[in-house]
């Protein structure tokens, strides 16, 4: 499997009261990205909690994409299709994630 570029995960958020923002974090390290979300409460905490998912998200992606790709597909079965167009979404979305648009 391709190493990656991005700071390895997992990834953690933190809620800064002194500026009323999140940030997101290296597990025992500094931040990742530091004090970006402006909209506190809700919004900025499910934003920060996606961001910091992100290297579990593209990892489970990849490990799917590697999986679906040595599973026999049965293509009379109407879900087979469905499944390889979800299959080549999740292609595009890693390769965005590592700068392969």
């Amino acid at each position: 499997m391709e190493k990656t570029k991005h700071t390895p995960g997992p990834w953690r958020t933190d809620f800064n009261s002194y500026d009323n923002q999140w940030r997101v974090y290296e597990k025992n390290g500094p931040p990742i990205i530091n004090s970006l979300f402006k909209p506190s409460g809700e919004i900025g905490e499910a934003n920060a909690r996606l961001i910091a998912a992100a290297p579990d998200l593209l990892e489970a992606c990849r490990e799917l994409w590697f999986a679906i790709q040595v599973i026999p597909v049965d293509w009379n079965n109407p879900k087979a299709k469905e499944l390889s167009e979800k299959a080549i979404d999740a292609m595009i979305a890693m390769n965005r994630a590592e700068g392969r648009e």
